[in-house]
């Protein structure tokens, strides 16, 4: 997993969407709360607070609404930027399916 995405984390999106209207992919920016780290490293001391996340929406998706928790893909973290590339419902079978692939991965 850590090959292609840098961590997978759940998050609560703590604010509303501030989405860029134009033509897709449409940037949008967001306070998360970090909840949790499925797998990856995350960036010390972030695990619990809430960071501003940037992402991108491709026609047909939607954003993360406030109080919504979602599973996301994040490549290459670092402390100021984390770019997310993809998020999952969080669900326990998703999060069981990113565990599996995880083991997977790394045996």
């Amino acid at each position: 997993m850590e090959g292609r995405f840098g961590m997978v984390v759940v998050c609560e999106a703590v604010s509303d969407p501030q989405i860029q209207a134009g033509t897709p992919p449409n940037p949008v920016t967001q306070q998360l709360r970090l909840i949790k780290v499925l797998a990856g490293k995350a960036p010390e001391g972030k695990v619990g607070k809430t960071v501003e996340f940037s992402y991108y929406l491709w026609a047909g998706e939607r954003a993360i609404q406030k109080g919504e928790r979602a599973i996301w893909f994040a490549q290459e973290p670092n402390e100021d930027e984390w770019e997310l590339t993809k998020a999952l419902a969080d669900t326990p079978e998703n999060r069981n399916s990113v565990a599996a692939k995880t083991a997977a991965e790394n045996p």
